[in-house]
């Protein structure tokens, strides 16, 4: 079995990041009860002396930027397994480390999510001043607002938290 690189807290909590900005694929974004195409999204699972990586360790990822070529297969066509993409290299975390992500990833969301309910709250107070009448301090006439981010609109197109661009909503992987 390959042996882990031991990754220091700094490492964890930029991995953390990394997997909340959707850079990293991890184990935890396959569900439960398709975790038997492991193998087949991490091709070094399926090999002798990686069959028991999956069971051993805390979890098994990968950066996008590793996926088959950038991403890329044959001709510019997306190498894909069943709806997920296909790696030539996995990584892997024990299972103190893997614990260490995930508390520092719900940290990244409970801090993010704080920030877009404080500037969901500036978008609301700002579209109620500007219906109360006539045009105030830094508003063109006619009282409506020129400031950006009446609402929360997400790189992706969509509101408030869903991305549909990963076809996941802003929730993230799933916890075991």
């Amino acid at each position: 079995m390959a042996k882990r690189k031991a990754l220091t807290d700094e490492e964890l909590r930029q991995l953390a990041l990394d997997i909340y900005r959707h850079l990293v694929f991890t184990d935890r974004h396959v569900p439960p009860s398709q975790q038997n195409l492991l193998p087949s999204i991490f091709l070094p699972l399926g090999l002798a002396q990686h069959k028991d990586l999956a069971k051993t360790s805390g979890m098994l990822y990968e950066y996008y930027s590793a996926q088959s070529a950038g991403g890329h297969g044959i001709r510019g066509l997306s190498v894909r397994s069943f709806g997920f993409p296909i790696f030539f290299s996995v990584r892997s975390l024990s299972r103190t480390n893997a614990k260490v992500v995930w508390q520092y990833y719900a940290q990244i969301e409970q801090a993010t999510a704080a920030y877009q309910e404080r500037d969901h709250d500036r978008a609301r107070e700002g579209r109620e001043s500007g219906a109360s009448g006539g045009a105030g301090a830094g508003e063109p006439a006619g009282g409506t607002s020129s400031r950006k981010g009446a609402r929360t609109v997400h790189r992706s197109g969509t509101e408030d938290g869903a991305d549909r661009r990963h076809g996941r909503s802003r929730a993230g992987p799933t916890r075991r």
